[in-house]
């Protein structure tokens, strides 16, 4: 159970989490939490800076009690070579449940060659009151190589009906759609999507440098349900990360400029961001 690690301010998540890893290969999962907070004030019933409800997100009847708790049960299976298969299942009570299967199988061609593919599924229910979106479906595929220091990927992804959800993957972060930008999880209202990504390590200074384009075209349901009702995206992001070593072990530095342009100019942007951190 974790925060989503996107924004300046974190959002804090009150519950408990138990993790088992006794099967071979194999990492159980469960987590159950009770109250949250919210990166930012909702305008409904929560801000940042208290505790409250759960099922806001979907729940956009005005006056509406969000709900009580949430949960998430999933296992993640590396038995096969080269291979690791994610099952799990979550529910936001008054919000939404969440099914997400994922496949993702990265062979060695040789020594400095290896294959990167990937297979997706989600499948989002949202409670009969989110009446401003509809049920959603999640296809993505993503197929690459990486070639000693430098790698890179295609990506594809389909998003049926109204909106998907995320937050049933056991990481750090949200689980991310294969054709993600750098500064968000993946653009979830109905659409299609295309992605590429090209990044290399550069040993001189340690350093990932990448840079990644997106492109996203929201159909007729997609753009109702955008919260900027936005037509066509197309995103270019430039990254870099760096890993300190020595004594500084540990520590690391991330950064990220992404050009956003809309179909809605007043939508575009260029956006910059800069995370430091630390893992024990």
């Amino acid at each position: 159970m974790s925060s989503d690690n996107h924004d300046v301010i974190k959002q804090a998540i009150e519950g408990v989490t138990i993790v088992s890893n006794d099967i071979p290969d194999t990492t159980l999962y469960a987590a159950y939490a009770w109250r949250m907070s919210w990166m930012k004030d909702n305008g409904v019933n929560n801000d940042f800076a208290n505790f409250g409800k759960f099922g806001l997100l979907y729940n956009v009847i005005p006056g509406a009690e969000g709900g009580d708790y949430a949960y998430v049960v999933g296992a993640i299976n590396k038995s096969l070579p080269d291979t690791t298969l994610t099952l799990a299942y979550g529910e936001e009570d008054k919000s939404h449940s969440l099914f997400l299967a994922q496949a993702d199988y990265m062979p060695k061609i040789n020594d400095s060659v290896t294959l990167v593919t990937g297979l997706q599924f989600w499948n989002t229910e949202l409670d009969e009151r989110s009446v401003a979106w509809a049920d959603s479906t999640v296809y993505s595929a993503k197929l690459g190589l990486n070639v000693g220091p430098v790698g890179a990927y295609v990506a594809y992804a389909k998003i049926n009906d109204g909106r998907g959800a995320w937050g049933v993957g056991m990481t750090d972060d949200r689980p991310r759609l294969y054709t993600s930008t750098l500064t968000d999880a993946g653009q979830f209202e109905a659409s299609t999507q295309y992605a590429v990504d090209v990044h290399a390590f550069v040993p001189q200074i340690a350093t990932v440098l990448g840079v990644r384009y997106v492109n996203i075209d929201l159909d007729e349901k997609g753009a109702a349900s955008s919260q900027v009702g936005i037509g066509k995206i197309d995103q270019t992001g430039f990254y870099a990360i760096h890993n300190f070593s020595g004594s500084l072990k540990g520590l690391y530095c991330m950064g990220f400029y992404e050009i956003a342009n809309n179909s809605n100019d007043a939508y575009s942007r260029d956006e910059i961001r800069f995370r430091v951190g630390y893992e024990f």
